[in-house]
């Protein structure tokens, strides 16, 4: 899995230098967009009882791009790398905001790593987007740590499961 994420993000690479920030930032945000879309296909894989969390955060992620897509549209083609930066790091702050990442609880140490697997992708898109716009990157994101007992044991009492496995 980790080989299809780095495949996007080394095309976007490529072709740095090869247009205008309007185009690099169309470029970025298209490399977005398919790790959103892998990290969609891919939620099936995950523990039942994980999907409708992470799903919510993909989903969340999806409209996060799509108000990358508008900012930079709105910046325009004669754009300032500046203008084409904060839409990147609106996308950033909002994908990893501890409200979004707070919902990200998730039982399943496979989930977190996956989770933390697009999340990173995500990131090092904006960051290859922010390089080439000479600007200041976005720290690469750390998922919360999987539940401790008390966290188990509640989940369990409030969904009738028997928590004495924990």
């Amino acid at each position: 899995m980790k080989k299809f994420l780095v495949v996007p993000i080394l095309l976007a690479l490529s072709c740095i230098g090869c247009g205008s920030p309007y185009k690099t930032a169309q470029q970025f945000e298209t490399v977005l967009s398919g790790i959103l879309n892998i990290a969609q296909a891919d939620v099936t894989a995950l523990p039942i009882a994980d999907q409708p969390t992470v799903l919510q955060w993909i989903q969340a992620g999806e409209t996060l791009n799509t108000q990358l897509g508008s900012c930079i549209a709105a910046a325009g083609t004669n754009g300032k790398a500046a203008a084409f930066g904060s839409c990147f790091d609106t996308f950033a702050s909002g994908l990893l905001s501890p409200a979004e990442l707070a919902q990200l609880r998730i039982l399943s140490t496979a989930s977190q790593q996956k989770v933390e697997l697009w999340a990173t992708a995500a990131i090092l898109a904006v960051n290859g987007a922010l390089t080439i716009y000479q600007l200041a990157t976005q720290p690469t994101p750390t998922i919360a740590e999987a539940p401790s007992h008390h966290d188990l044991v509640a989940f369990a009492r409030a969904n009738g499961l028997p928590s004495h496995g924990f």
